[in-house]
C-alpha cells in the first residue's frame, strides 16, 4: 500500500504530514501500515547520514535553523 507518506517525508511537506498524522491518529489500526511504509526509508536515510559525513553535517545546520 502506498500512503505517500514517505514522499511527504522526503520532500519536507510538513503540512501534508500533519494532515496524514491527524487522520491516521483517528484509526489506530493504519498505523501499522504507515510503520511497514517509514521502516525502510528511515533505515536508508540514517545509513546515508551515518555515511557520508558532508550530507550529516548539512542536515545539522537545517535541523539548527528551523
Amino acid at each position: 500500500m502506498d500512503t505517500g507518506i514517505r514522499l511527504m517525508f522526503k520532500n519536507e511537506k510538513s503540512d501534508e504530514l500533519k494532515g496524514a498524522y491527524e487522520l491516521i491518529s483517528k484509526h489506530p489500526e493504519s498505523l501499522k501500515a504507515i510503520t511497514d511504509e517509514m521502516d525502510p526509508y528511515i533505515r536508508e536515510r540514517g545509513d546515508e547520514l551515518y555515511n557520508d559525513k558532508e550530507l550529516s553535517r548539512d542536515t545539522i545546520s537545517k535541523t539548527i535553523l528551523i
